[in-house]
Parts: C-alpha cells; sequence; structure tokens
C-alpha cells in the first residue's frame, strides 16, 4: 500500500554548518577562508538562559513549542538557542522547511555582527576568527522541504549514531509533509507534534517546533486577550509551550507550560537577535 505521505525525498541528510559557510558567496567575494577553530563561540549569559529556559534547563527527549504571530522573530530566537546548544551541549540538527541552508548560515554570520548592508563581511583577522569559530559550531542544517515526521525521525536517528544529538530545531512544524489521510489540517498538524513527541522520547532529545499563530480575520470573533493554551496546544502534546510577542524593539516571551514569568528582551532589527531588556543584567 503506497504511503499516504507519498514517496519519501531523496535522502540528504543534515549538512555541517561549516560546509554551509565555506560555499557561502558572500564569504567568498570577501575573501575569507572557512576553516573550523578549536577555540569555542562566546556566548553571553543571556543566551545561555534563553536555552535553559527553552529546555527546562533539561537534555530528556521532550516537545518544546515555540510559536507566535508572523515576523516577530521565532526563527532569529530559535537559532540564538541552537547556537549556545551546538556550541556547550552537542549536535544539534535544524531543519529548515521555509528557507535553504545559505540563508539559515547568513542568519547566524548576521546574528555574530559580521553581515549588515551591503552582505559582504570586511576581510579583517576579527572577522577570519569569528567565522572560523561559527564554523567548529556542531550545528548540522538540512534544507529539504516538506519532510515528513518519519524521515526527520531517521536523519536524526543516524546523526546520533554517527556523532550525537543534543537538540532537534523545525523550523516551521506547519510545512511538514502531513498525513493526507487526516480530516482537517489541523488534525494532521496534530498528529505530527504527537509523533515529533514520540520521536523526542525515543531520541532522548530535547525538540524545538517552530509555529505560528495565524492572525485573526476581520469580522472574526476576538481571542480572549494573553495566550490560550487550549487553542494553542489542545491535545496537550506539547511539554513545553512558549508565545513570542513583539513590538518593534520590545518583546517578551511568554512561558505559557509550565506557567512561569515572561522574559522582557529588545530585539536587535539590524544584528536580527534579541538581547536583554533595558534594565536586565545580561
Amino acid at each position: 500500500m503506497p504511503s499516504p505521505l507519498g514517496p519519501p525525498p531523496p535522502s540528504r541528510g543534515p549538512v555541517p554548518i561549516a560546509t554551509i559557510l565555506s560555499t557561502l558567496p558572500a564569504l567568498e567575494r570577501a575573501g575569507i577562508m572557512v576553516q573550523a577553530s578549536r577555540q569555542p563561540v562566546s556566548r553571553s549569559p543571556f543566551d545561555e538562559s534563553l536555552l535553559a529556559a527553552a529546555t527546562g534547563d533539561r537534555t530528556q527527549g521532550q516537545l518544546i513549542l515555540l510559536t507566535g504571530q508572523p515576523g516577530t522573530g521565532r526563527t532569529s530566537l530559535a537559532l540564538q538557542i541552537a547556537t549556545v546548544a551546538a556550541g556547550r551541549s552537542g549536535p544539534v540538527a535544524w531543519f529548515a522547511h521555509d528557507r535553504n541552508a545559505g540563508q539559515v548560515a547568513t542568519h547566524l554570520l548576521t546574528q555574530a555582527g559580521l553581515l549588515t548592508k551591503p552582505a559582504v563581511p570586511r576581510r579583517s583577522p576579527v572577522t577570519q576568527t569569528v567565522v572560523n569559530r561559527l564554523a567548529a559550531l556542531a550545528l548540522h542544517v538540512d534544507d529539504q522541504p516538506e519532510l515528513a515526521v518519519d524521515a526527520v525521525r531517521q536523519r536524526c536517528a543516524e546523526l546520533a549514531v554517527g556523532i550525537g544529538l543534543a537538540l532537534v530545531v523545525i523550523d516551521y512544524v506547519q510545512l511538514m509533509k502531513l498525513d493526507r489521510r487526516a480530516p482537517s489540517f489541523e488534525a494532521a498538524l496534530q498528529l505530527a507534534k504527537q509523533d515529533l513527541r514520540a520521536m523526542s522520547r525515543a531520541l532522548d532529545v530535547p525538540v524545538l517546533i517552530i509555529g505560528s499563530q495565524r492572525r485573526q480575520k476581520p469580522g472574526e470573533t476576538r481571542s480572549p486577550p494573553g495566550p490560550d493554551l487550549q487553542r494553542l496546544d489542545p491535545h496537550s502534546v506539547c511539554d513545553r509551550v512558549f508565545v513570542l510577542q513583539r513590538n518593534g524593539e520590545a518583546a517578551q516571551l511568554l512561558v505559557v507550560r509550565p506557567a512561569e514569568p515572561a522574559i522582557a528582551m529588545r530585539f536587535d532589527p539590524v544584528g536580527l537577535r534579541f538581547e536583554p531588556a533595558a534594565g536586565r543584567a545580561s
């Protein structure tokens, strides 16, 4: 019987960030050679705190949902978390369903302060050092579009057996290949989340999925103020649920499950990264 998800995509698997950086046109034009450094990437205490908040400071298998309105910076926040994990905890598998691997690497360079307009970094010893330290990150990017959960599970299992695995990030969960037999898109999405939760348990690693909150349509009954857990995770599939809210540079990360105080932040529109809110220690 044919699979309801259709034929599996050709196997490519997650690619090391060093390989992606070495073929990035911006670095090639600047004449920057990529060679992984033995020196670790410097991590800010704030970024460390983001990883701790996202995982509950646990390395065991769990499903984590990071959601918010389009354009709030969910990918930027997840990339900060993944960068810390890849430099401290071990290999991270990043599944990019809405952008290619080069765009993920470019985002990483921007967060490191190397890319602004024009998007060609200035060649210097400092730039070379930062690039080499980024290349040393145990970050592996898979940009095969529309992967089903089974394909993600297989690729993560292969990575775990080969070099280990500390975190899985899926950007975005709505863009995965879903089960066509489900009665609705929402039902298919719930099935995918259940399978991803089972995957996190089987591999015993945290799985961070980036989701999207639907904007309300004109004339639609307005939702109650604040995050509605029943609407965000109606079947209580996710172990941890976060909602990112942003208005200009002012932002906050709501910790919905478990219920904890929100994390106040400031968004840097040039560096495409989040920083501590004014008055908060970094």
